[in-house]
């Protein structure tokens, strides 16, 4: 399943290092929540889907509340 993951965190994240940050952080939820999967919900390509997109879209929200407190610490001073 490993470029299927690469597809979707890289289709999220534009960022490589980013990219590459988070698919590392899936592969540990993966390991981590194997025991949480249950075959009659989901399909293993589906499980592992939601699990890229969602930890993908969470690190680009942490990406832009993170820019955003950037901003905010150093305004444009007026001359």
């Amino acid at each position: 399943y490993g470029p299927m993951m690469g597809y979707i965190v890289r289709g999220i994240l534009a960022d490589p290092q980013e990219a590459e940050d988070c698919l590392a952080q899936v592969r540990a939820k993966l390991w981590e929540r194997a025991a949480d999967y249950d075959p009659e919900r989901a399909g293993e390509a589906t499980w592992i889907t939601a699990l890229c997109r969602n930890t993908a879209y969470d690190r680009l929200r942490a990406l832009e509340r993170r820019r955003g407190r950037e901003g905010e610490l150093s305004p444009d001073l007026p001359d």
